[in-house]
């Protein structure tokens, strides 16, 4: 980060080594960020961020672009269905992020088909379809909680700690992972 703020402060750049080099600053910051969240899963700890209020939608949104952009083969398989309202959490921003993307690149990376993310109005539904590419997620007898596959570990964890439910479910052809934001979820 320092040498990058050095290049930076410098502004010698051109418009597109000014735009890449602000992607490496901010894929860098979340990094950081992503660190210390998992530090306080592992310990079971409060996050040292106070929790904020932002647009869940966006951050989906935002999360569709980054994969469109580092993976061009994956932008036409994600579908975002965007909520007919803006849906609104309070929550620790960088622990949301990484719960989203390990659902989604969980569902990218064990699928060929189409990745459907829903943005609902007390939660977000991530299904995939087609057959599996590699083994899929292995639940519990209950068959609400992943008990194999780091990605999905975090996400529970990621879950429990905001207070947040997790239910996978077989959504015929696919998985579809339903994450509810205070216990129910709404069209």
């Amino acid at each position: 980060m320092g040498a990058a703020r050095i290049i930076e402060s410098r502004r010698k750049l051109n418009a597109d080594d000014a735009k890449t080099l602000q992607r490496i600053i901010t894929a860098a910051d979340e990094m950081s960020a992503n660190i210390q969240t998992l530090l306080a899963l592992v310990r079971q700890g409060k996050p040292e961020r106070p929790p904020e209020s932002f647009a869940i939608g966006d951050m989906l949104a935002a999360l569709c672009d980054d994969y469109a952009l580092e993976q061009p083969a994956h932008a036409s398989r994600l579908l975002l269905d965007r909520h007919s309202t803006p849906v609104f959490v309070t929550a620790d921003r960088a622990l949301v992020r990484m719960l989203l993307h390990n659902l989604i690149s969980n569902a990218l990376n064990h699928t060929q088909g189409t990745v459907l993310i829903r943005e609902q109005s007390g939660g977000i539904a991530i299904c995939d379809q087609g057959s599996a590419t590699a083994s899929k997620p292995v639940l519990d007898h209950a068959g609400t909680v992943p008990t194999s596959g780091l990605g999905l570990y975090i996400v529970s964890l990621a879950c429990e700690q905001l207070g947040w439910q997790l239910e996978l479910a077989d959504s015929g052809g696919g998985t579809c992972v339903n994450v509810s934001f205070n216990g129910t979820m709404n069209n």
